[in-house]
């Protein structure tokens, strides 16, 4: 389960950025092509995943779909963002919430669709893929080709902040998703129905929230950031000791808390991104939450594995969730750090300022 998880954000690693970077060198008749090509492709091996096949064919198809996945969102988010050039980030988050919206509903149809038949989530998923593969290229806007094919380079090193908020969430989430499902069953006997119902506490808030906190002002986002990462971690931490009573809280808060990493940080990615880039930037913003959802799964497991053999597997699992909220706090220690280096170098700004300016003057 933890592989299943993390070899699909591994093929979305490898394709989105290429994907992002063709489709960025190209016309709107290239974005329509690779939309509709690689949804379909989608839609044919999620079909795949239903069949009766050895679980090594199972996890190679599902490297190639996580890719096919992620890559495909990647390109529809970026078309969103250019439906309000003036302020991508507002198009841009009614995107991300409706994305978040889709997920907290799949979570719930697929646990009742796979109640009536096994392999009736995959076939409900599949046509729905198909028609993102007919509608979707509807939805790209026509601009201008670029001669030679250029990508125009972006300058990567002011995205740090929206990037690394993205991993953090993602990881959070890698380490929750398949730890907590074994765990509830072991130590508070939920079944599947009651999983689900506690991880749409965490998707529902995260898409309604999307919008309001993707529209706070630039000065307001490291605050919320930082209150996002710190309730993050809270939150895990609770979700690994909590007792059952108190599990409903635990994943509000993580879903509120979600939000308000994800958010911003999607709106700044936006906002960051030159017009000739916007597929590159939300792919990289994309591979930042993929990288989030392959080590966290897989870190998740191989600690669960480690600290179950020394002890037990719901220490172990109890562990793989605390992991998730030891890296949220380190991300945040480290944003401190550069926020406190960032004011101390604008505190000796002026004075060299004004060094530069009187020398100026004593040379004139």
């Amino acid at each position: 389960m933890h592989a299943f998880m993390a070899l699909g954000m591994l093929g979305a690693l490898v394709l989105t950025p290429l994907v992002a970077r063709w489709v960025d060198r190209g016309d709107a008749a290239r974005a329509r092509a690779a939309i509709g090509v690689m949804a379909a492709a989608d839609a044919l091996l999620v079909l795949a995943l239903a069949a009766p096949i050895a679980t090594s064919a199972v996890l190679a198809l599902r490297t190639v779909e996580g890719g096919l996945h992620v890559a495909t969102s990647t390109l529809l988010l970026a078309e969103t963002s250019r439906l309000d050039i003036a302020r991508p980030g507002r198009a841009l988050s009614l995107g991300g919430g409706a994305l978040l919206a889709a997920v907290a509903v799949g979570n719930v149809l697929g646990g009742a669709l796979a109640s009536v038949a096994l392999d009736l989530p995959f076939v409900v998923g599949a046509a729905l893929l198909g028609s993102v593969a007919c509608v979707g290229p509807r939805v790209v806007t026509e601009r201008a080709s670029r001669p030679g094919l250029i990508a125009p380079p972006i300058a990567w090193r002011r995205f740090a902040r929206p990037l690394g908020a993205a991993f953090v969430e993602r990881f959070g989430i890698g380490c929750m998703v398949v730890t907590f499902s074994l765990f509830a069953r072991s130590v508070h006997h939920l079944g599947d129905a009651e999983i689900g119902g506690l991880y749409a506490l965490v998707t529902v808030p995260f898409a309604f929230l999307m919008v309001p906190f993707a529209r706070l002002a630039p000065s307001s986002r490291p605050g919320v950031l930082a209150l996002g990462a710190l309730g993050y971690a809270l939150a895990l931490a609770l979700i690994a000791f909590a007792p059952t009573a108190a599990l409903v809280p635990s994943f509000a808060l993580a879903g509120v808390a979600s939000a308000a990493l994800y958010a911003p940080a999607l709106r700044e990615a936006a906002e960051l991104a030159p017009e000739e880039g916007r597929a590159r930037a939300m792919g990289a913003f994309h591979v930042a939450g993929c990288a989030g959802m392959l080590f966290g799964p897989a870190l998740a497991g191989i600690t669960s594995a480690i600290v179950r053999h020394a002890t037990d597997a719901d220490t172990g699992r109890r562990a793989a969730l605390l992991l998730g909220a030891l890296v949220s706090l380190a991300w945040l220690s480290s944003r401190v750090v550069a926020h406190v280096i960032a004011l101390a170098s604008a505190d000796g700004a002026p004075s060299m300022r004004r060094a530069r300016i009187e020398n100026s003057l004593e040379t004139r």
